[in-house]
């Protein structure tokens, strides 16, 4: 007779904790739909020359095969998992919502929160290691962003980002990319 209720009992508690994590990544609510290939303005952060820029710059970098970047700016970031509170963590349940590549580089900015974060595939953690996107961050990024000006950091941030695999990626493979 117990035997007859513990799969459903384990299976009852498993769906109760688990269901507010399984809908947090897969809630279209909790993540933007991606409109744009490269630039996401969701918070209307940055301007139209600066847009038409960034989307220069990331399509080079596309068809150079480095990496698929994508730009979103949201507003803040929901408040539905503790994971959340690091953007980081957020930056990459959007990322792997939104389906890009393991080649692919997610430059998010929340406004409210005041933070960003640059999330790496799997392919582009070689040619962008984390070291290597924070100092991006650090450089280019926030100064900018402090001084209000969004479009002037990413288009710098992506340009160092740039530089930076170029070279890792030359380092990689010195035969083909020389």
């Amino acid at each position: 007779m117990l035997r007859k209720f513990t799969l459903p009992c384990v299976l009852f508690f498993f769906l109760i904790f688990q269901a507010p994590y399984i809908q947090a990544e897969t809630n279209p609510l909790l993540f933007p739909a991606k409109k744009q290939p490269w630039v996401n303005d969701f918070a209307n952060l940055i301007g139209s020359e600066d847009k038409k820029t960034i989307e220069s710059l990331c399509k080079e970098i596309e068809n150079e095969e480095l990496a698929t970047i994508v730009v979103c700016t949201i507003e803040s970031i929901p408040k539905v998992k503790k994971e959340y509170e690091k953007v980081l963590s957020y930056g990459t349940d959007l990322f792997n919502f939104w389906r890009l590549p393991k080649e692919g580089v997610l430059i998010l900015i929340s406004r409210k929160d005041r933070k960003t974060a640059i999330c790496t595939g799997y392919i582009t953690e070689y040619f962008l290691p984390d070291g290597d996107a924070g100092e991006v961050l650090r450089k280019y990024l926030i100064p900018n962003f402090k001084n209000g000006d969004y479009g002037k950091g990413i288009i710098e941030g992506i340009t160092e980002a740039r530089k930076l695999m170029l070279k890792n990626r030359k380092l990689m493979y010195p035969e083909k990319y020389k």
